[in-house]
């Protein structure tokens, strides 16, 4: 490799004149051609790191969302920058624009099932049909911006605990039946998101619906745009709405093709003509097939998953959500004092739980002291990583032994347990802190009870506006940490690999929204 001071002045000339031959260079500087060509190899292998000093790949990702290059120069630089994020990258999937057309292009997607997951349409399969097979009433980026699907108008009444819908006229399921209001209250009636919520729910004549809530909903909207209607009769997958219709599945295979729908009653819409969704049990499995070619994206809960992949790869993050891994805190026992609460938070290693998540090497150290502390954890879906972590937290207070609590009632957490160490998503709105720290919320794991904490999340249910909630979500977090309520270990992020950029906007900010959004994606393989 040249000398520094020498690449320092090759580096000082050409950006003066960035034209000159290396003959010219070489007389400038003082050293020969192959000195010069020399300087240039170097360059090139130390440019990538020069970037990084400067911006991060996220840095680099954020640039290029906001990017939308017209000239031939504005492309080439776009191409430079997504080479950073993504070293081969094979296009880019972004929002559609008003010339893109529909094309025979496909997108392969991997899907990683938690190992012993039951046989049929396992949980994470069915979000994907039901997104692409399905429709939403409405969609609402984060600015608060609407966008209506099968609903023609959603309105509030009454403070929000009542709301209208009005049905889009002429949208027929793929038997031929209109979608009625029946198919619209059967949805949200078999729902545990909104069955509990609702107090009378009706019609109101052909195309109408009228819904009353037990307490003011200001964020139905919101909560719609993830929300697909079900037919309130027919056989599941095959009387369908959606951007897609099931075309084929091999089930033994984990293999399920999916094709637009001609009838879609969107315009133009979808612009991807395939989707292929194939199942694997393991991440080395999906990897393969990815090196192969034979899948485009593999979504990730997190970094940990890649812990034993050999080889470089080069995931993408979706914008942070509020996503936590936490230790919920049993106030009513031990840790009722304050200076143990304290002494729990000091001695917590945060370096090396985020060595762990980021799945790396992580050496062990001696058992911490022995606090006299009992911990469980909660798992929905029997991950790794929170068992895991779980016994990397126990090392540092000493305990020997950590329970699977996830079953077990508030009750019995709180009379055999100090500790949980789960995962939690408050959401971009702070609507998830509701849930779980609410004296009646129905995922508090301790039962936690506090009334200045209660006030605040009942003002912060009633609030629409969503700057005002990120504003009193932040407060009401930080009022917990302080209450001793909880411990946020980490935050957690989603991420995925693909050997495609994926543009992330106020429109597409989260896995969810990619998924329900697919219908409005367009796959750019012009910068390959």
């Amino acid at each position: 490799m040249a000398k520094v001071n020498t690449l320092v002045r090759f580096l000082d000339y050409i950006s003066k004149h960035p034209d000159a031959s290396d003959s010219e260079i070489a007389e400038a500087i003082g050293v020969t051609e192959r000195y010069v060509r020399m300087c240039r190899e170097d360059i090139d292998v130390l440019k990538p790191y020069f970037l990084r000093l400067v911006l991060s790949r996220e840095d680099i990702r954020i640039i290029l969302s906001k990017f939308t290059p017209m000239t031939d120069y504005e492309k080439e630089i776009y191409g430079k920058l997504l080479r950073e994020v993504v070293p081969h990258a094979r296009g880019v999937i972004r929002l559609a624009r008003p010339e893109d057309e529909r094309s025979p292009k496909q997108l392969n997607v991997a899907l990683l099932i938690p190992f012993g997951s039951k046989k049929g349409v396992r949980h994470i399969t069915e979000f994907w049909l039901r997104a692409l097979l399905y429709d939403t009433l409405i969609w609402v980026n984060l600015r608060g911006e609407e966008e209506p699907r099968l609903a023609e108008s959603i309105e509030p009444e009454d403070g929000y605990r009542r709301w209208s819908i009005k049905l889009r006229q002429g949208v027929k399921w793929s038997d031929g039946r209109p979608v009625t209001p029946d198919d619209v209250i059967s949805s949200l009636r078999s729902s545990r998101t909104f069955a509990e919520l609702i107090e009378e729910a009706g019609k109101d004549g052909r195309r109408g619906v009228k819904l009353t809530f037990k307490r003011p909903q200001p964020l139905f909207k919101w909560r719609m745009r993830h929300f697909p209607i079900l037919p309130a009769e027919g056989t599941p997958y095959k009387v369908t709405c959606g951007a897609y219709r099931l075309r084929r599945a091999f089930r033994p295979a984990g293999l399920l093709r999916l094709k637009a729908n001609p009838d879609y009653y969107r315009e133009n819409r979808p612009l991807i003509e395939y989707i292929t969704l194939r199942e694997f049990s393991r991440v080395s499995s999906a990897l393969n097939a990815f090196e192969k070619g034979e899948v485009d994206f593999i979504p990730l809960k997190s970094l940990y998953q890649l812990r034993r992949a050999e080889g470089e790869w080069h995931p993408q993050s979706w914008p942070f959500d509020n996503r936590y891994y936490v230790l919920a805190i049993n106030r009513k026992g031990k840790l009722s004092d304050p200076e143990l609460c304290e002494r729990l938070r000091t001695v917590i290693d945060y370096d090396a739980i985020k060595s762990l998540l980021s799945g790396e090497e992580v050496r062990r150290k001696a058992e911490g002291e022995d606090l006299g502390l009992r911990m469980g954890y909660v798992s929905d879906v029997e991950s790794e990583e929170i068992l895991e972590l779980a016994r990397m937290v126990a090392g540092f207070i000493g305990c020997r032994e950590v329970v699977n609590a996830t079953d077990w009632s508030p009750e019995e957490r709180r009379e055999n347990l100090d500790l949980i160490l789960t995962g939690m998503i408050f959401g971009q709105l702070f609507q998830g802190l509701r849930k779980y720290f609410h004296s009646k919320g129905e995922a508090n794991l301790f039962g936690y009870a506090d009334e200045e904490v209660d006030e605040m999340l009942d003002e912060l249910e009633d609030l629409a506006d969503p700057v005002r909630r990120r504003e009193l979500g932040e407060i009401i977090l930080k009022t917990l940490q302080r209450d001793h309520a909880v411990i946020l270990l980490a935050p957690s992020f989603n991420y995925f690999i693909s050997s495609m950029f994926v543009e992330v906007s106020e429109e597409v900010a989260s896995q969810e929204d990619f998924i329900f959004r697919l219908s409005d994606l367009y796959i750019d393989r012009e910068l390959e």
